[in-house]
């Protein structure tokens, strides 16, 4: 597994020692140093995304995590499941997570970059630091993010990678319905209805 740092502004940083389940994340907020294991974190996100794609639904799982590594609240797309737009898989856990105080110190760790949606979402709360699975197959709001400050760590999970992949080639309307993209052929029918409206 491949682990990708960012410019870090308030001490995160990624260690890597060749072995995918030590990778660590090491956190300074608020003059404490705790770690955090972004692998295993990964790992409860990625079962969220499988169960996710076993009920039909987008293969997306997100979970919302505390510095010292207590889970707080875990979800998955269920925009299928629930026929709620609204229910991404970051969306899923910060609702599970219920209520914090203060999210500066949390880590919301999801599969797949998150989109603009997702992102809003932890620019407002101010989440502190974001570990993707994989932004390959979609890149989303992460460099926003970055400019605002966020610390956002890609971890290029081959899992993550391959699930999405496969997803994307057997389901494009699905996957561009949750992207916010309109098929090629639906464009092409909207224009030929507003062409007969003129």
């Amino acid at each position: 597994m491949h682990v990708a740092v960012a410019v870090r502004r308030d001490g995160l940083s990624v260690e890597h020692d060749g072995v995918a389940t030590h990778s660590r994340i090491m956190l300074s907020r608020h003059g404490t140093t705790s770690t955090f294991d972004a692998v295993a974190a990964l790992d409860t996100a990625y079962r969220q995304a499988q169960l996710g794609l076993s009920e039909g639904g987008i293969p997306i799982g997100a979970a919302l995590f505390s510095s010292d590594g207590t889970l707080l609240g875990e979800g998955r797309n269920r925009r299928v499941q629930h026929d709620d737009p609204s229910v991404h898989g970051e969306t899923d856990a910060f609702r599970v997570a219920g209520r914090q105080r203060d999210y500066s110190s949390t880590i919301m760790v999801t599969t797949l970059a998150p989109c603009w949606y997702c992102s809003g979402l932890i620019r407002q709360f101010g989440i502190g630091a974001v570990v993707v699975g994989e932004n390959r197959t979609f890149d989303g709001g992460q460099e926003w993010l970055r400019e605002l400050g966020v610390d956002v760590t890609i971890l290029d999970d081959e899992r993550c990678v391959a699930m999405m992949t496969d997803f994307i080639a057997g389901n494009p309307a699905l996957w561009n319905e949750d992207i916010g993209v309109v098929d090629a052929g639906v464009n092409a029918a909207r224009s030929d209805k507003m062409g007969s409206l003129r």
